[in-house]
Order: C-alpha cells, then sequence, then structure tokens
C-alpha cells in the first residue's frame, strides 16, 4: 500500500500539472503566466512536504490529497487576482489598486478554507490531525508565494494581452437569463436532494472503506474475506469464574448462528490466576451499523445464559473508533461551518444578514450533492466525512469571492444593480474559470485505487458544478434582497 500511495502520488501530480496547463492556456493564451502558475504550487508543494518529513518524519496516506488541493487553491486565486478591469501604466498603482481589491477577498477565501481544514484538528485520527495541520499552513504559504509572483507578473508585465474568451460570456449570459420557470425546478430539485440528505443519513463504517472496489487490492481481501469466514477479527472474553459447559457451548452456538468463523477458544493463562475464557472469532466485512446489532444480540443472550460478556478485537475496535472518529469530522465541519458566517458577520460591521447569505451558497450545494448521492448508497465513514470537509473547504471560495465582490462595489457608490452588474462582468469569469480547474485537476484521481481518493473527485466536482450553479443564479438574488 505504501508504494502504491508514492506512485499514485506522482503519478497525478503529473497528471493534473498537465491538465491545469492546458486549460491555463485555453483561458489566458500566455505561457509564461502559465508557468508561473506551475512554479507557484510546486513552490507550495515543496513547502508543504518538507514540512511534513519535518514535523511529522514522512507523508502519510492522506497527504496524497495535498497536491489536488495545492494545484485547487493556488491557481484558484492566481485567476482572482489577474481579473483586473483596468491595468494603469505606473506598475505599483496596478500592484495596489488589485490587492486593495482583490487582495482582501483572496485572504478571506484563504482564510475560510483553512477554517474547513481546522476542522480535522478535533480528531481524534493522528494522521487527519496532522492533515489539517499541513495543509492549513500550506494554505497561507501558497497565498504568500501567490502575492510574491503576482508582484513579479506586474513589475514584467507579464500579465499584458491576456485572451479574452467570448465563450464564458456567452455562458453567463445564458446562466443569468435562465427563464424562471428552468430555475424555480432546479432550486425545487436542490431542496428535495437536501432533504434526502436528511432523511437517509447514515454513519458506517467498513474495513475495506478506502479500498477502491474496481482496484487488486479490493478483489484480494474480498475473496478472502467471502471465502475464509471473514476479514474482521473478533474476542468474545467470558469472565465468570468457572462457567458451566453447556452455556460456552450455547454461546458458540449463538456466535456461529450469526455466521462467525471460531478459529479457537481458550482459557487465557496469560495472567496468574486469570480464568477469563476466550473465544477467537471473525466476521465478514458487514459494516459498523449491522455488526453493531449482531453484537448487541449477543451481549443480551448471554445475559439469558448468566455468562459476563465482553466483546473485544482489532474489528469491534475499528467499528467504535471509526464511528466515533466519523461524528467527530461531522462535529468538526459543522463547528468550521458556523465560524466562516460568524467571520462574515464580523467583518462586515456585524450584519446578521452575512450569516445566512455566505452559507447557505455553500451548506445548499453540499447537501445537494449528498442527497444526490444517497440514492446510489451514501452513507458517512470516516473517509467519507473527511471528504466533505475538503470539499467544502474547496467550494466555499466562489461564493465569497462574489460577495465580496458585490460589497465592495456598493461600499464604492455603485447601485445594486451596477455591483451585480459588474459581479457578472468579472468575478462570474473568474469563477466558472476555478469550477473548470478544479473538475480538471481532480479528473485523474477518478482512477485512483484507494476510495477515499476516488470518492474525493467524484464527490468534489458534482458539488462544484452544483455549487457555481447556485452562486450565479441564486446568490445575486440573495444579494439583491438582503445586502442593500
Amino acid at each position: 500500500m505504501q508504494d502504491n500511495v508514492t506512485k499514485e502520488l506522482l503519478l497525478f501530480i503529473i497528471l493534473s500539472s498537465i491538465l491545469c496547463s492546458l486549460v491555463l492556456y485555453f483561458y489566458l493564451g500566455n505561457i509564461k503566466l502559465v508557468l508561473i502558475n506551475f512554479i507557484s504550487v510546486c513552490i507550495s508543494l515543496i513547502f508543504s512536504f518538507s514540512l511534513s518529513n519535518k514535523l511529522f518524519g514522512g507523508i502519510e496516506l492522506v497527504m496524497i490529497l495535498i497536491p489536488a488541493i495545492v494545484f485547487i487553491i493556488t491557481i484558484s486565486d492566481f485567476m482572482h487576482l489577474l481579473n483586473s478591469d483596468k491595468l494603469y501604466k505606473n506598475k505599483f498603482r496596478s500592484f495596489k489598486t488589485q490587492l486593495e481589491k482583490i487582495g482582501m477577498p483572496v485572504f478571506i477565501t484563504s482564510l475560510t478554507t483553512a477554517i474547513g481544514f481546522l476542522s480535522f484538528m478535533f480528531s481524534s485520527l493522528i494522521p487527519l490531525f496532522r492533515f489539517g495541520v499541513i495543509t492549513t499552513i500550506t494554505i497561507f504559504i501558497s497565498l504568500f508565494v501567490i502575492v510574491i509572483l503576482y508582484s513579479l507578473i506586474i513589475d514584467f508585465n507579464i500579465n499584458k494581452n491576456i485572451k479574452n474568451n467570448h465563450f464564458l460570456d456567452d455562458l453567463i449570459v445564458s446562466i443569468v437569463h435562465l427563464k424562471k420557470s428552468y430555475s424555480y425546478v432546479l432550486l425545487a430539485s436542490f431542496l428535495v436532494l437536501s432533504f434526502l440528505a436528511f432523511n437517509n443519513f447514515k454513519v458506517d463504517n467498513f474495513i475495506t472503506d478506502e479500498i477502491n472496489k474496481n482496484s487488486d487490492l479490493y478483489t484480494d481481501i474480498n475473496f478472502f474475506d467471502t471465502k475464509f469466514g471473514g476479514i474482521k477479527p473478533v474476542t468474545f472474553i467470558v469472565k465468570n469464574e468457572n462457567p458451566s459447559l453447556s452455556s460456552l457451548d450455547s454461546l458458540e452456538e449463538i456466535i456461529l448462528n450469526h455466521n462467525f468463523v471460531i478459529d479457537f477458544s481458550l482459557n487465557d493463562f496469560s495472567k496468574p490466576d486469570n480464568n477469563e475464557y476466550l473465544i477467537k472469532a471473525r466476521m465478514k466485512d458487514i459494516g459498523s451499523s449491522q455488526s453493531a446489532v449482531i453484537f448487541d444480540d449477543i451481549l443480551l443472550k448471554s445475559k439469558d445464559l448468566s455468562l459476563d460478556l465482553e466483546i473485544a478485537g482489532v474489528g469491534f475496535l475499528f467499528d467504535k473508533i471509526s464511528n466515533k472518529m466519523t461524528f467527530e469530522i461531522i462535529l468538526g465541519l459543522i463547528l468550521a461551518i458556523i465560524i466562516i458566517g460568524l467571520v462574515f458577520v464580523l467583518l462586515n460591521n456585524f450584519n446578521w444578514y452575512y450569516f445566512p447569505i455566505s452559507l447557505i451558497p455553500n451548506i445548499l450545494p453540499l447537501l445537494t450533492t449528498i442527497g444526490l448521492l444517497s440514492i446510489f448508497g451514501f452513507y458517512f465513514s470516516l473517509s467519507n466525512a473527511f471528504i466533505l470537509a475538503i470539499v467544502f473547504g474547496l467550494i466555499v471560495d466562489d461564493s465569497i469571492h462574489i460577495i465580496n465582490a458585490y460589497s465592495m462595489s456598493r461600499n464604492r457608490g455603485l447601485s445594486i444593480q451596477e455591483s451585480i452588474s459588474h459581479c457578472q462582468m468579472y468575478t462570474y469569469k473568474v469563477v466558472i474559470k476555478t469550477s473548470v480547474v478544479i473538475i480538471f485537476t481532480l479528473f485523474p484521481l477518478l482512477f485512483s485505487e484507494f476510495k477515499s481518493i476516488s470518492q474525493l473527485s467524484i464527490i468534489t466536482i458534482i458539488a462544484a458544478i452544483i455549487a457555481l450553479i447556485f452562486d450565479i443564479i441564486y446568490l445575486p438574488k440573495m444579494l439583491i434582497k438582503y445586502i442593500s
């Protein structure tokens, strides 16, 4: 598995680099800007992995996601900085003006993205905690690198003659002027799918959750699981002194009736004066939810046999710990979402309308995605909860840029309609561009041998598309109604 992680890490970096470079060149038509984008990503990745090696002695499985995250964050911020409606002859003025207009929104998106990843620091799972620390630090290092390189772009006039893509203009017009009947149907679909997300909420964990079902590794493990009695070891400990043989036989029969395979039974003589009776068994990887029902039934029936039974073993502990950590990540994500809303309220003079406006465009697409996937059997596992926290951190950027662009336009004295028009003319283009970058960057991950990696790609791509639609069609309506 370690070798596979290393191979995939290198392969995904190469493929994502090629795809992103092609997309950026299509947008910008400037090979120098593409190269500078690539350099910023490389610097950020070198720092990130060096920091991981220095602090934690290596790169863990979850770190394989960092390249894709860095690609998305750095390129998104670069695209926003390059999106200027006016260039000045004085280079310092151009740099200063753009930082004043775009620099603060870029910093806020970095902050909110970092808050999303900080949710992993509430996890008791050490690799996730480390991932949260490294990614959070990397986000701000990437921002620093981007600003430095952007100053060089201005200084050497590299940002002149950026290609203007009329296809995006036409796409924005068609989305913005979507018929009301269509927009109502679309919104109703989002709400129905969000309801399904709540209605089908389920926490479950399988030992093989992390492994892609199309991989050779899963085929081997599944063969052992189905043909040799299961891969999930469970130990039953009878603590009665001198239990009757009939009670022990009945207990073993109950265990066997639940499709366990008993490897052996013995008295535990590992400790002096210890008369515990151990039953070493295995079960199939049927998930923590269904396993919990079986364990409860065995414990209940053991009481009828007057046996003091305790369940242990790697499989049992996996169920308990993975479920606990899944809820930790979900709670951490909820806390991060609330903090982001409060940050927006604080930054906008305690205007509480910013709380729902900053959260709804990000929560609803996430719930819609979960609802859509729940039709195909989606459940919250440790890896899925981990993925959703990452997805929220990535998709939150676009809505924040639109909200900031609108608020800054209003503060400059533009009317409500002029502010919306400004967003449509400049910010929407970058939002669409960054969404396409997300799709192309994560596309190679679809073919990962590890399920969490491939699911990150699927969930993020779906959520990014839904968030883009919501940000362009419905977010402006919310801004017009509540932010005057």
